[in-house]
């Protein structure tokens, strides 16, 4: 590994963001992430939606990550070396959706591009073992995760989530506030006896005093990376859950340019 890519995971450790252990095993998933065949998971018609990028070649004091619409789509052969992307892929027959990682094969960043990957999949699936018995809450199960190279140009990184149509999920219309509070109280509580931290779920129950109707319950919960499906509460959006209270940008900033992180 490259030095700069130790004294990530060593700032990471000074800021209690993991601990040792955590450290140990996310060593060990990138010494042995699988890399997939291209044409295993994709097609050159498959389409991959934006959530954010930068550009990798900045080297500016504030460098801006940039949002994408996200009812905007994007086949990957289109994808420019510049950047770097973060986004998602749904499956071409609908029943899987891919989160990815997306850098030039040869960046300079590419290393800690990839463990940034690998923290966020090592909670997720943390996460995923301690919610298994539970009848209310679930944390998708990862099907597959690894690299994928995309024309020799660029390098994927990603993990293969379940997809939950939510167009054809039960009527949430009697959701009430009191359900959301108890029920992301609840989620709050499971993580910190495990000793993880979600700042992104604990600001979003203090957002839960403004809202007024049933269709803001569902769009929040949706902007929070919570589903309702079934009957069942999904938490899908794991990239701010460490070892203590902290943003995912915090990791960006350990490792490019100081630039500001808007989502």
């Amino acid at each position: 590994m490259q030095d700069n890519t130790i004294n990530l995971l060593n700032a990471l450790l000074d800021q209690n963001i993991l601990h040792e252990d955590d450290k140990t095993q996310i060593i060990h998933m990138y010494n042995t992430i699988t890399e997939y065949p291209y044409d295993s998971l994709f097609t050159n018609n498959t389409k991959f939606n934006i959530l954010h990028y930068f550009n990798g070649q900045t080297d500016t004091e504030d460098l801006k990550i940039m949002m994408k619409d996200t009812d905007s789509l994007y086949t990957l052969q289109t994808l420019v070396t510049d950047n770097i992307y973060r986004g998602t892929i749904i499956s071409d027959d609908k029943t899987t959706i891919f989160k990815t990682f997306i850098i030039d094969a040869e960046h300079v960043w590419k290393e800690q591009y990839c463990f940034t990957y690998l923290i966020e999949l090592y909670f997720t699936l943390q996460i995923n073992s301690i919610l298994t018995d539970n009848d209310i809450i679930s944390s998708p199960p990862v099907h597959r995760w690894g690299k994928v190279n995309i024309n020799n140009r660029l390098i994927m990184y990603f993990f293969e989530l379940p997809y939950y149509d939510t167009n054809t999920a039960v009527d949430n219309s009697n959701l009430t506030k009191n359900d959301i509070e108890l029920i992301t109280g609840t989620y709050i509580n499971i993580l910190n006896q495990n000793n993880l931290y979600t700042p992104a779920i604990t600001h979003f129950l203090s957002d839960i005093s403004n809202i007024i109707n049933n269709e803001q319950i569902i769009n929040m919960l949706h902007d929070r990376g919570i589903i309702v499906y079934n009957n069942k509460f999904y938490f899908i959006d794991h990239k701010h859950v460490f070892r203590t209270h902290a943003w995912a940008g915090l990791i960006y900033s350990l490792w490019t340019p100081r630039f500001k992180f808007n989502k």
